[in-house]
C-alpha cells in the first residue's frame, strides 16, 4: 500500500479552525478531498473510544416525569405556545444548584435556558463579544469551539499551558502571554476567557486556583464563560468542581453554564442552562426567543426530574468512569511491558495528567513520533488517529483540535458499549412509565411494588449496574490490547527499524 497521509499544516500555521478541519477529516476517515482513504469512526467494525455520549439511559424519573406530562395538557399542552410562559419550577431548581456551589443571589438567580450549552456559547457571544474580539482558553478546550467563535465574529486564541497542571489555565501562563502578546503588540487586548471546570481531560480546579484567577481577571477587565457541563461527574474521592463566579469579585464578569447532557445522560433533550450577570442573561434571553423561540416544556420537565433524582445514579456513573480509567492505566501498562520485551529501547505510553471527573482522559503516543507505516511518517496526533483507525479499526480523538501540537490523543471511554446497557435497565424504565400513568389515571400515588437503585419513586427491581458495564468495559480491553497494541509492535519493529529516534520524546507510564 502507498504512502497516502494527509499533510497537516504545520503547527505554527494552523488556526483553531484549520485544526478542527483536520482532526474532522482525519475522523471521517477521507482526504482534503472528501476522498475515503481509511475506516472513519462511524463505520462497521471500529470500536470508537472517541465519541462523547453518555453512560448510559438517563435515570428513570426522568423518563416517567415525560410521559406523565404528555398526558397532562395542563402541565405539557401541544395546542398552546408555551414559550411565551417561563417555566419556574426548573428555573427555581437551577438556581438552588448555582447557590449551593457558592454563587451569589444576585447572579445565580438570573436564568437563561437554551436548547443545550452550545445554543448557550451562542448566546453568550452574540451579546458580549464584538467583530474581532479576542477570547483565550486553555489546551484541551471544545474541540467545536473555535467554529462557535468565528460563527460570531470572534477569535479563539489558545494560551500555552503545563501538562504539569492538567493543562489548566494559571495566572503565570496568563501573564506570560500578555507579556509576549499584549505588551508587544502582537495581539490586542483580550475581552475575555473560556474556561471549563471540570475540563475535557478531567482536570479540576481548586477553589485557590479559581481565586488567582479571580484576581487576574478583575485586574485585566476581563469577563469569562465557566462551562461546568461536566459537573457532577467527579470521581470518588475527588472534590466537587469549584466555580469561579463564587470567587470575590466575579458576579458582574462571568457567565456560568450546566445542564444534564453528560451528567444525566439527556444529551438529546437538548438543553442546558446559564446564570450571571441580570444585564447580560436577559440579552441572553431575548436572543435565543428571538432565535429558536423556547426550550420545549417536555424537555424542562424532564430536566427537573434528572435534577431531583437522588445522587446515587451519578455516583454509580461516576464509580463506572473511575474503575475504566484504571483500567486503560492497565492496558497501558500491558503496552509499555510488551514494547519493552519486544523493543527494549523503544519509549513508553503514558497519561498526560491523571484525570478527576469526566469522560476522557488524554493519552501521551509520543513514542509514535517518528514511525513509519503504510500511510507515512506519524509527526502529531492526526497522524496518530489515522494509524489507529487505517491500522487497529478504533477511532480515538485527536488533541490537535484541541490546542495540542504533539502526539497526545483523547480516549473518551464513557460511552464505550452504550448500546449494550439498553437492555439492563429496560424493565426499571417500563415499570417506572407504566407507575407513571397508573399516577395519572388514579390520581394518587401508585402502588409500591420493590425497592430500586433508583430513586424518584421509580418502582422496580434495582438494576445490575456491574453487568450493565460490563461490555463496554470489554470493548476498551479488546480495542486497546487486541486491535492497538499489535498495530504498535507493528509499526516499531523488534529492532526499532520503523522509528526515527531522533525524534522521540522520553516516555513512561
Amino acid at each position: 500500500m502507498g504512502q497516502w497521509m494527509v499533510s497537516p499544516r504545520q503547527e505554527c500555521e494552523s488556526t483553531p479552525l484549520d485544526r478542527l478541519k483536520d482532526c474532522r477529516l482525519a475522523l471521517a476517515g477521507t482526504d482534503e478531498q472528501g476522498r475515503k482513504i481509511h475506516p472513519g469512526m462511524f463505520d462497521a467494525g471500529v470500536i470508537s473510544l472517541a465519541h462523547g455520549d453518555g453512560t448510559r439511559r438517563p435515570p428513570p424519573g426522568a423518563l416517567r416525569a415525560g410521559v406523565e406530562a404528555l398526558l397532562d395538557p395542563a402541565l405539557c399542552a401541544f395546542d398552546d405556545y408555551l414559550f411565551l410562559q417561563r417555566f419556574e419550577a426548573l428555573e427555581d431548581r437551577v438556581s438552588q444548584n448555582f447557590r449551593q456551589a457558592g454563587i451569589p443571589a444576585e447572579s445565580a438567580d438570573n436564568i437563561c435556558i437554551e436548547c443545550g450549552t452550545t445554543r448557550l456559547f451562542g448566546a453568550f457571544l452574540h451579546c458580549a463579544a464584538e467583530q474581532g474580539d479576542l477570547f483565550l482558553a486553555a489546551p484541551t478546550y471544545y474541540h467545536s469551539l473555535p467554529d462557535w467563535c468565528a460563527c460570531f465574529g470572534a477569535e479563539l486564541v489558545c494560551v500555552p499551558t503545563s501538562p504539569h497542571e492538567a493543562y489548566k489555565l494559571t495566572v503565570p501562563a496568563l501573564e506570560a502571554w500578555f507579556e509576549q502578546n499584549v505588551a508587544t503588540g502582537r495581539q490586542r487586548k483580550p475581552r475575555g476567557l473560556f474556561l471549563f471546570n471540570p475540563t475535557q481531560t478531567g482536570g479540576l480546579y481548586s477553589s485557590a486556583e479559581l481565586s488567582e484567577l479571580a484576581r487576574f481577571i478583575a485586574d485585566n477587565d476581563l469577563i469569562v464563560l465557566a462551562d461546568h457541563v461536566f459537573a457532577s461527574t467527579e470521581f470518588p474521592g475527588s472534590p466537587p468542581a469549584a466555580y469561579l463566579a463564587a470567587q470575590d469579585g466575579m458576579t458582574d464578569r462571568v457567565v456560568t453554564l450546566g445542564g444534564v447532557s453528560k451528567s444525566h445522560n439527556l444529551a438529546n433533550i437538548r438543553i442546558g442552562w446559564a446564570c450571571g450577570p441580570r444585564q447580560l442573561i436577559e440579552e441572553m434571553r431575548r436572543y435565543s426567543v428571538s432565535t429558536i423561540i423556547s426550550v420545549p416544556r417536555l424537555n424542562k420537565i424532564m430536566a427537573l426530574a434528572a435534577l431531583d433524582d437522588d445522587r446515587k445514579f451519578l455516583n454509580e456513573n461516576a464509580k463506572e468512569c473511575l474503575r475504566r480509567v484504571k483500567l486503560i492505566q492497565d492496558c497501558i501498562a500491558h503496552w509499555n511491558t510488551e514494547l519493552h520485551r519486544h523493543a527494549p529501547n523503544f519509549p513508553g505510553f503514558r497519561l498526560v495528567h491523571r484525570p478527576r471527573a469526566g469522560h476522557s482522559l488524554l493519552l501521551s503516543c509520543d513514542a509514535l513520533k517518528g514511525c513509519h507505516w503504510s500511510g507515512g511518517k506519524i509527526r502529531n496526533n492526526v497522524d496518530v488517529t489515522r494509524f489507529f483507525l487505517s491500522e487497529a479499526r478504533v477511532a480515538v480523538s485527536p488533541a490537535f483540535s484541541s490546542g495540542l501540537d504533539g502526539c497526545e490523543i483523547r480516549i473518551c471511554f464513557a460511552s464505550v458499549g452504550l448500546s449494550e446497557t439498553y437492555f439492563y435497565s429496560s424493565e426499571t424504565e417500563c415499570r417506572a412509565v407504566v407507575d407513571g400513568v397508573r399516577s395519572h389515571l388514579r390520581k394518587e400515588s401508585a402502588l409500591p411494588i420493590a425497592a430500586t437503585s433508583f430513586s424518584n419513586g421509580n418502582n422496580a427491581p434495582e438494576a445490575p449496574v456491574n453487568q450493565m458495564f460490563l461490555h463496554g468495559r470489554t470493548m476498551i480491553q479488546e480495542a486497546m490490547i487486541e486491535r492497538m497494541l499489535p498495530a504498535i509492535l507493528k509499526v516499531v519493529g523488534p529492532k526499532e527499524k520503523n522509528h526515527d529516534q531522533a525524534t522521540v520524546h522520553e516516555g513512561g507510564t
